[in-house]
Parts: structure tokens; sequence; C-alpha cells
């Protein structure tokens, strides 16, 4: 059976790529619980973070203010153990021809 946690502290968003998850139990990563404790909100959660994402993507540059730490913490999740501050530049929006 394959593990999801080969290489844990390595970024790895590939891991759970359809491919790479043949094999492996369907609850061997469980971010929301599994049967009837589920999270009700799950399905809107696995939704709703792509779309912010790309929203905020499409309207900001992103960068990284300098001289911060970065280090992963399991939680719940895995996070950034300390905070990300990052400067949000807008991005010059074409303006559309009437």
């Amino acid at each position: 059976m394959k593990s999801y946690k080969d290489a844990p502290q390595t970024f790895d968003p590939d891991r759970f790529s359809a491919e790479r998850s043949k094999g492996r139990h369907p609850l061997a990563y469980m971010p929301f619980g599994a049967g009837p404790r589920k999270c009700i909100g799950s399905n809107m959660a696995l939704m709703e973070g792509p779309l912010l994402l790309a929203m905020i993507a499409q309207r900001y540059d992103l960068e990284l203010v300098s001289g911060q730490r970065i280090e992963g913490e399991v939680a719940i999740t895995y996070r950034p153990r300390y905070s990300m501050n990052m400067f949000l530049k807008p991005r010059s929006i074409p303006q559309k021809k009437q």
C-alpha cells in the first residue's frame, strides 16, 4: 500500500495527483475527517480555496516581504509556523473598449 507521507517536509502538491494516489487507501489522508463525523463544509471549502486564490491572483502580484523565516508546522493541517507577510501589488487591468 502506498503512503501519502513520502518526504512529508517537502512541498509536493503532485503527491495527491490521481496517478500517484493509485493503490492508496481512500482514508489515508483525511483533511475533513470521514464517516458520520465528516465536516459538512468540506465540499465548500475545497471549492472556496482555489476560487479565492484565483480571484486574488488575477488582481494582485504577491511578493514575500524580505527577511522572513519560512518554516512549516504540522497541526490539524500543514501550515507556516510563522506568519507570511506579503506585499500585494495591484495589477494593471486593461480598460475595456466601449
